[in-house]
């Protein structure tokens, strides 16, 4: 059984002031965290370091909810991930595959290669 939450570390304070809200993911008794784009200052927690900004609450609980579903549909396949595959997994479903990251890399290194080539003919197999 694997459960995500947000949390705010107070080590993890920021030169600025602010702290990142993290969101853990326990799984098969280990815990990794997913760093997320939102930060909070001091004013925005609890003396506990909850979060108590209503608006990013609801963002960071649909997250959260969403990241939820996401392990209800792996069903029994979940037993097969460590908790450092499902934090992967969780963090880049929605971003690029692996396979558009790569093929983008690959696009990049031969057109800069080849870029005084006017006519560049790819072949896929």
């Amino acid at each position: 059984m694997a459960t995500v939450s947000a949390k705010v570390y107070e080590h993890h304070k920021k030169k600025d002031g602010t702290y990142n809200v993290k969101i853990i993911i326990y799984h098969q008794d280990d815990r990794k965290h997913i760093d997320t784009t939102h930060f909070v200052s001091k004013r925005q927690l609890t003396p506990d370091f909850e979060i108590k900004d209503k608006f990013l609450n609801k963002i960071i609980e649909d997250t959260l909810n969403d990241h939820r579903t996401t392990i209800s549909t792996l069903g029994s396949k979940l037993k097969f991930f460590t908790c450092e595959e499902l934090r992967d997994y969780l963090r880049d479903k929605d971003g690029e595959s692996l396979f558009f990251k790569e093929a983008a890399a690959f696009n990049r290194l031969f057109f800069t290669q080849n870029r005084f080539n006017k006519y560049v003919t790819i072949t896929f197999f």
